[in-house]
């Protein structure tokens, strides 16, 4: 299994928001399982249209990702 992010698009097919990111075998997989994250269900708008994708990104590229969250959280640490 890979890590993957699952993000909406714009009218052009770029990202635009990042839904989160999951473990999957495959893009569409990884629509499947974010739908069901998010929604409880797979019969989605992630799942059955094109105005969201997947890619898979390296595991130092979600641990880059990860740490960079962490630090931004760190500031609201009063």
């Amino acid at each position: 299994m890979n890590i993957y992010k699952v993000y909406s698009t714009d009218d052009y097919g770029r990202p635009e928001d990042i839904l989160g990111y999951v473990k999957a075998d495959s893009e569409k997989e990884a629509r499947i399982e974010m739908s069901a994250k998010l929604y409880g269900i797979v019969d989605t708008d992630i799942v059955n249209t094109g105005y969201y994708g997947a890619k898979m990104i390296s595991s130092d590229d979600y641990n880059l990702a990860l740490q960079r969250a962490k630090m931004e959280l760190d500031k609201f640490d009063l």
